[in-house]
């Protein structure tokens, strides 16, 4: 796995003139990120309390 201080020496290295393109790439990927809603995962294991209230059972 690269780490951002991998990532960090990589950009030291490149020439001043292509600085500003890997800022925008970045800014475009963080904003992708960003866009993209998060799925909330369902899970259904048939257990015997799936169809129970729970509420009404905690009263008793």
């Amino acid at each position: 796995m690269i780490t951002k201080e991998e990532i960090k020496k990589e950009v030291d290295k490149l020439p001043d003139n292509l600085l500003d393109e890997v800022y925008k790439l970045l800014r475009s990927l963080s904003a992708e990120q960003s866009l993209v809603p998060k799925q909330w995962t369902e899970r259904n294991f048939k257990g015997k309390f799936d169809q129970l209230d729970i509420r009404s059972s905690a009263y008793e």
